[in-house]
């Protein structure tokens, strides 16, 4: 959207600008706008302060799954994330809706959009709170319930998203030798992040996966993050899994 101060001729050029905060109360008001705008706030760590506002839902799936700059991004989809989860966990039959899946797979396909050669940074945008962290929001943390609400979540983007995710993790595959750049290192936690997911599905297509990629024993960073997905699935597939990690280290 074009923006242009109330008192100014006509709309600077552009869909950004800086606003100076001089007072102890200070009011900018937009004029022009044809419909209700979505702000993205504090582009590019504009100011160095905490912002605090009333974040509808919408908002944040809007942001979440469109919004250009990497940081609002995130951070978008971990205060929704976080929101739903504690939800979850205190209504635990709360379904996961709808348009947090969409939103999720929007900035799954829209990764193109952050900056360049990136994936990390899109890593960090779909990885889910803590649970920890989640603990450290409620005033008794319900352990079990925190575990269950993200395991629940995870299932549901697995299930839902699998093409995307799945496309995601072949396209994020080392195309050759192992290299040690920011590039090759968001590559590798990207793919690793979406295998996570996809391994919550259950599916014989993601265990298959799980086991191939630990198989191939590339580098440190793969094949730890598939012996955690056997372990967790358990059975005889992580036993042969721990034992070959322990007689080759």
């Amino acid at each position: 959207l074009a923006l242009r101060l109330e008192g100014e001729t006509a709309a600077s050029p552009g869909w950004t600008r800086v606003l100076e905060l001089r007072g102890a109360e200070e009011r900018f008001r937009f004029t022009d706008i044809p419909f209700r705008p979505v702000p993205s706030l504090l582009r590019g760590f504009s100011a160095p302060v905490r912002l605090r506002r009333d974040w509808q839902d919408e908002d944040l799936l809007f942001l979440m799954a469109h919004d250009g700059d990497g940081f609002n991004r995130w951070d978008a989809a971990q205060t929704l994330a976080q929101r739903l989860l504690l939800r979850m966990v205190a209504e635990p039959e709360t379904p996961v809706p709808s348009a947090f899946l969409a939103a999720f797979r929007g900035a799954l396909r829209a990764g193109a959009a952050l900056p360049p050669g990136d994936p990390a940074l899109l890593a960090e945008v779909l990885s889910m709170p803590s649970e920890g962290y989640l603990g450290d929001q409620m005033g008794q943390v319900d352990v079990e319930g925190i575990h269950h609400a993200r395991e629940t979540l995870r299932r549901a983007i697995a299930l839902k998203l699998q093409s995307d995710l799945l496309a995601t993790y072949e396209a994020n595959q080392d195309a050759g030798s192992y290299e040690l750049t920011p590039a090759a290192v968001g590559r590798r936690a990207l793919k690793n992040l979406c295998l996570w997911y996809l391994a919550a599905g259950g599916t014989d297509g993601a265990r298959t996966r799980v086991r191939t990629q630990y198989a191939r024993g590339e580098n440190m960073t793969d094949t730890l993050a598939a012996l955690r997905l056997l372990v967790d699935d358990g059975g005889a597939a992580a036993d042969e899994a721990l034992a070959a990690f322990y007689d080759r280290w």
